[in-house]
């Protein structure tokens, strides 16, 4: 995956149109019928939260953070700017990783144009769909379909295929389609919700994990509630019996960490607090994690992690 693609997805970590609903929020006739996969992060929610205070003071401080790198690439501030994520997987990833990158937010379409042309020398304007698209670096592409819209694709045809369906040539998603379906879980003030229903397009070619490869659907959500960061994940496995056991196994592997923090570093003890916040549930064939830890503690992390990073940066330097 190339830079500018990877910077657009950073945004989703660091989370009968656009214009036609609420500033941030999830907008479903934007999505292909096709699609296996999707996330979408709501900064517009997430702004308003005692964690993004947080989240933004660090990086503030932090000259290097990635804010610091979207900004330089792109112009966008995304503390002011953005409004509005999603990231959208076309197909299993083994065949031309086709995702699809969303931006909401307010853009200088006219000087992010003139950025990318100055250091991309081979950049080129190509229409596609009957529309044009900026390309270069060989499978880098952006799109504007509206003056607070931006589009990224790594693929001819993944951006064809939202041109199609901005020109109305193509059929959005359905909201009886499983992928909706799933996501109709999260409430509206998530500021993250995600939705997979091809867990093994996704996890092919990550490392191999117990839990993920037990699974076939899968969907995330995250928000603030009560000066709480609430998450859950849930996982469809193959058969009740198959969710019982993995509640198990992590509960299991939740009790042995908590021993260890009795007797290892201060790392480990404040990883053990963390999983505190962790409940492990099944229901029916589903397996259902559930964390809840206060917001408080999670900067104090932040601001330990803030202060060991400077410890070695200073060591480093003295030597």
């Amino acid at each position: 995956m190339k830079k500018m693609m990877l910077i657009a997805l950073l945004i989703l970590f660091a989370c009968s149109g656009f214009l036609s609903a609420a500033p941030g929020s999830f907008h479903p006739n934007w999505i292909p019928a096709q699609s296996k996969w999707l996330i979408h992060f709501d900064q517009a929610t997430f702004s308003q939260t005692k964690l993004f205070s947080i989240i933004d003071r660090h990086w503030q401080d932090d000259e290097h953070s990635i804010q610091s790198e979207i900004l330089d690439e792109l112009n966008i501030d995304i503390s002011k700017d953005l409004i509005g994520l999603t990231v959208i997987g076309l197909d299993r990833i083994a065949k031309g990783d086709k995702i699809v990158v969303i931006l909401q937010g307010k853009f200088d379409k006219d000087y992010m144009v003139k950025r990318i042309k100055n250091k991309e020398k081979k950049a080129v304007e190509k229409v596609i769909a009957g529309l044009k698209v900026l390309c270069w670096d060989g499978d880098n592409h952006i799109f504007f379909p509206e003056k607070d819209v931006i589009v990224f694709c790594e693929t001819d045809s993944g951006i064809e295929e939202i041109m199609n369906l901005w020109q109305g040539k193509a059929r959005a998603i359905s909201a009886s389609s499983p992928l909706l379906r799933i996501l109709d879980e999260a409430p509206h003030n998530a500021f993250v919700r995600a939705a997979v229903t091809d867990v093994s397009a996704l996890t092919q070619f990550a490392p191999k994990t117990m839990v993920l490869d037990s699974a076939s659907v899968a969907f995330f959500m995250a928000l603030e509630a009560k000066d709480n960061l609430s998450m859950m994940l849930k996982l469809v496995t193959e058969s009740e019996k198959k969710a019982q056991n993995l509640q198990q196994i992590i509960t299991g592997l939740r009790a042995l960490v908590s021993l260890k923090a009795f007797d290892e570093d201060e790392d480990v003890s404040q990883f053990a607090d963390l999983l505190n916040g962790l409940e492990i549930s099944t229901e029916g064939k589903r397996l259902v994690m559930n964390f809840d830890y206060p917001v408080e503690k999670i900067g104090k992390l932040i601001n330990g992690m803030k202060h060991k990073k400077r410890k070695v940066i200073r060591e480093d330097e003295e030597d």
